[in-house]
């Protein structure tokens, strides 16, 4: 973003010369040869010109180039399956979540699939890979561009979402397990269709993310069994 910007401002200065030289050119101040011979204002005009030129290109080799970094960082960051972020993405999450415009509040769920082994069993890997694939689209299009997802491994992932209420994170939470229990149960049996069960924290965003992590995984592990009695598919820690 900030190549972008000098770019920008590179061609800003190098319009003004290029009127400039052409007010002079109308004007017959400028002759046949590249600096100009009628006077010392159109030669400088020339050489800046040229100056500058030269200074946008390499500006645009950086630019370019950074791009390309920018891209390579976001593949190695990714999941290749899901398109969630992996366990590099987190790490720079969380260096987001202790800096200068560090969120006062976050609140972190984590989703994991059930009945996912049986699945993988019966329908064969692939429709495994189908399923995380559902599982993260719906998360993310929930979660929203605010909201970072991440996969832990396997079947289970992180959703990240700064300064959003607990009730709100819960309403989302709930969105996710409806949306994607509607979803397979069109190619699946409903008996055993898979599932997903989410352990929800919200809590103070300067505390170890690896301890709000630790406490949304207990309570992912006891919406499990709360499952058997209530249909609610989460469990908020307290």
């Amino acid at each position: 973003m900030q190549t972008g910007w000098i770019v920008a401002a590179l061609f800003a200065v190098t319009v003004p010369m290029f009127l400039g030289r052409a007010w002079l050119a109308c004007g017959d101040h400028i002759g046949t040869r590249l600096t100009g011979v009628h006077d010392d204002l159109a030669a400088w005009l020339a050489a800046g010109q040229i100056a500058f030129i030269i200074f946008r290109a390499f500006a645009l080799l950086i630019l370019q180039a950074e791009r390309g970094q920018n891209a390579l960082r976001d593949q190695l960051e990714r999941d290749w399956l899901t398109g969630a972020l992996n366990r590099a993405g987190l790490d720079r999450i969380a260096g987001t979540l202790t800096g200068r415009h560090a969120p006062r509040r976050l609140a972190v769920m984590m989703l994991d699939v059930d009945r996912f082994k049986t699945l993988n069993d019966a329908q064969g890997h692939a429709a495994g890979d189908a399923a995380l694939r559902t599982l993260a689209d719906i998360a993310h299009e929930t979660l929203g561009k605010h909201g970072h997802l991440v996969r832990c491994g396997g079947d289970e992932f992180l959703g990240l979402l700064p300064d959003v209420p607990a009730d709100q994170a819960g309403a989302i939470a709930n969105r996710i397990a409806s949306q994607f229990a509607r979803t397979m149960t069109q190619y699946c049996p409903s008996d055993s269709a898979p599932s997903v069960s989410i352990g929800l924290i919200e809590d103070h965003a300067r505390q170890p993310l690896a301890d709000l992590i630790a406490r949304a995984d207990q309570a992912m592990y006891r919406a499990k069994g709360d499952r058997r009695r209530t249909s609610e598919p989460y469990s908020r820690a307290a």
